[in-house]
């Protein structure tokens, strides 16, 4: 399975899940939408929408799943990892 954040930087959303992302150093790639308009027009396709943070999880069949809400993101990598957020 392989992951990747599509984010923007001052989004504090993304920021809940960016923060325990590099502290436990997950193998996420990171999608900057304001850095990169490509990786923009990728997540307005895939996801049907622009709204960040949106984790696009890749499975081993190539299938692809565009997860919206900060929540819900981290609790799936957390689970994921087998690691619980950072105090």
């Amino acid at each position: 399975m392989q992951f990747a954040l599509y984010y923007y930087e001052s989004c504090p959303f993304c920021q809940r899940v960016l923060k325990p992302l590099r502290l436990h150093q997950w193998p996420v790639a990171l999608h900057d939408i304001m850095l990169c308009p490509a990786d923009r027009e990728d997540l307005i396709h895939g996801s049907g929408c622009s709204t960040v943070p949106c984790l696009k999880i890749t499975d081993n069949q190539e299938k692809e799943i565009w997860m919206h809400e900060s929540i819900d993101i981290l609790a799936l990598l957390q689970r994921h990892f087998n690691l619980s957020e950072p105090k």
